[in-house]
């Protein structure tokens, strides 16, 4: 036993074999016990999860990345289990989640995952990373605030998150060695987005899975319950692929530029049915600023703006969406939006100091509504956690969102100084530096009016992208070794 405890490889492989055995047991019991058909998400759970502890015994980096993949696959689940609810459509009794909410089993795994992965690295420069402490103290109080949660099911969600959150941003920091791998790191999350892509056509020719409020309009949301999330996540995506592009055209890799484009030319007509205008304008923000790196990229992009905006405007579902920005109706989404944030102020009001707590919004929401009906997202993210987290819960969300800042202007400053010494390698750290900060205020922009930190899927890309970034910057400038 005490060499098995030496041996922590050993140890671990013996741990994903109980976990195989486990998931293979109570499918075979699954089998004989009852009526499958009414099985089907328990079968499922466990086929997926006896398959990935048993790559995980062989390959655990493997494991580990394909249960980052299986989270739109929960947040497909997810999203059917809503549209079987609220309209009724087909039989997915099989595949009801209504006992557990499918993205919280998707969260826990990748924590499970993600936690072994750090811990099997050793990490040696532990002490040198960024918001070592700050990520840490706010996301405890964030997930100690469950205590007190009104919240139902949403809570367990919520916690889950917030650990995933900090969980990856580690991960991904102790991963990135050096330019390749954070090269890797980025085609991974663009690899990661193509499912959700063949989801959305998969809308597109069969007519499902549309939301109900917006049909006039036919908006796609792929695996996500929201069109605004589907665009904001393809937001995130085009914004890689065109750092990739801006190195890449340096560096003349012609193969890997063609997969780039193919890649926009599949994802661009999704990116513009999901009649998004946040996404829109997030991509306008990022497009401005990455812009600024010379003056033939800022020609490029204001024709290139030009020509979409006028083939996007022919259309006559487009100009509503676009005109909606000056309605003032109560169908309006804007409308929507200034009701939920009055409502949020009063319910604000009742605990200001530490909140209702994770995972409630919805349900204080629906309280001050008197029903479940409209919508009961904040859109918005000072909105979510102050009602959710008090004055407290604000002042953890921006100690972190500007710690982010602060790094990425440091170290961005501290690219253009390497030039200097490096012309070339300076180039293109400094096209990357300034990708990352045009994406992160371009979220920043587009969380005044929406909000993905709901249990949601979109800044587990951002936060692991931005420690993937600091790491990077750090193994390859001279002051930060």
């Amino acid at each position: 036993m005490i060499k098995l405890i030496r041996n922590k490889t050993l140890a671990l492989n013996y741990f994903f074999l109980f976990f195989v055995l486990a998931f293979f047991a109570h499918l075979v019991y699954t089998f004989f016990s009852t009526d499958i058909t009414l099985q089907l998400a328990s079968i499922f759970i466990d086929v997926i999860f006896a398959g990935l502890f048993l790559l995980a015994i062989f390959k655990f980096d493997y494991a580990f990345f394909v249960s980052l993949l299986l989270l739109p696959v929960f947040f497909l689940l997810e999203n059917m289990a809503i549209i079987n609810q609220v309209y009724n459509s087909q039989s997915l009794s099989g595949l009801s989640f209504y006992a557990i909410d499918p993205r919280a089993i998707g969260f826990f795994s990748a924590i499970f995952f993600s936690l072994i992965f750090i811990y099997k690295r050793k990490p040696a420069l532990f002490k040198k990373t960024p918001l070592l402490k700050t990520i840490p103290l706010a996301i405890s109080f964030l997930c100690l605030s469950s205590f007190w949660s009104v919240g139902g099911q949403e809570k367990y969600v919520q916690v889950s998150f917030y650990i995933l959150l900090a969980s990856l941003y580690f991960a991904t920091y102790f991963s990135v060695i050096n330019k390749t791998s954070f090269y890797r790191l980025i085609f991974f999350f663009i690899i990661l987005s193509v499912p959700a892509i063949l989801m959305a056509y998969f809308q597109i020719f069969g007519g499902l899975f549309f939301e109900y409020a917006d049909m006039d309009i036919r908006r796609v949301s792929g695996p996500f319950n929201s069109p605004n999330l589907l665009g904001s996540f393809l937001l995130v995506t085009f914004a890689l692929v065109i750092m990739l592009m801006s190195i890449i055209r340096r560096e003349k890799y012609e193969v890997y530029r063609g997969c780039l484009i193919f890649y926009l030319m599949l994802a661009l007509p999704i990116f513009f049915l999901t009649f998004s205008r946040s996404a829109w304008i997030g991509t306008v923000v990022f497009l401005a600023i990455f812009s600024l790196q010379s003056k033939r990229f800022v020609l490029g992009v204001g024709l290139t703006f030009i020509l979409l905006l006028s083939t996007m405007l022919m259309f006559e579902s487009t100009r509503e969406r676009v005109s909606g920005f000056s309605e003032r109706t109560m169908f309006d989404s804007v409308y929507a939006r200034t009701n939920i944030w009055r409502m949020s102020y009063g319910k604000f009001l009742e605990k200001p100091f530490f909140g209702h707590g994770a995972g409630s919004f919805s349900e204080v929401i629906n309280d001050a509504k008197e029903s479940a009906g409209g919508t009961d997202n904040p859109h918005n993210d000072i909105v979510f956690f102050s009602v959710e987290g008090g004055v407290v819960g604000v002042f953890c969300f921006l100690s972190i969102i500007f710690t982010f800042y602060f790094h990425l202007f440091k170290f961005h400053f501290g690219i253009k100084k390497a030039q200097i010494i490096d012309k070339k390698e300076g180039d293109n750290l400094y096209i990357i530096s300034l990708g990352v900060i045009s994406l992160f205020v371009a979220m920043t922009v587009v969380s005044m009016v929406e909000s993905y930190y709901e249990g949601n899927f979109l800044h587990l890309f951002v936060w692991s992208l931005l420690g993937g970034w600091f790491a990077l910057v750090q193994k390859s400038l001279p002051v930060e070794k």
